[in-house]
């Protein structure tokens, strides 16, 4: 039987319990490419504290390297939860795709009409 998703907590850092439960469901950071052990990545919240809750659907692992550049670069992602996918796009445009296995797909940007 499944456990139960933990609650969702008050304030923005997640306790112990809930990192690894997020850790669990994700091995490694979820940006493109990326193997950093979730264990050593810092919890992201998809829609930003404290528009979006501190909880285990809004909560994802990121390297240091690559929450830095989601929050300072100009890059962004979605999560798509019944899929899995996390869709990260470059401060240049590019898009790139990471199914749930960690196997990532490059889209190119879309060229400007002229």
């Amino acid at each position: 039987m499944p456990t139960a998703a933990p609650p969702a907590e008050d304030g923005y850092l997640p306790s112990a319990g809930l990192r690894r439960a997020v850790n669990r469901i994700h091995s490694t950071c979820v940006a493109p490419t990326c193997s950093i052990p979730s264990s050593s990545c810092q919890p992201d919240h998809v829609i930003p504290y404290p528009t979006g809750r501190t909880e285990l659907g809004n909560l994802l692992p990121l390297c240091a390297r690559h929450h830095l550049l989601k929050t300072h670069r100009g890059h962004s992602y979605t999560h798509d939860h019944e899929r899995g996918t996390v869709t990260w796009t470059t401060a240049t445009g590019h898009t790139y795709i990471r199914d749930p296995g960690g196997i990532t797909t490059h889209r190119s940007p879309r060229a400007s009409p002229t």
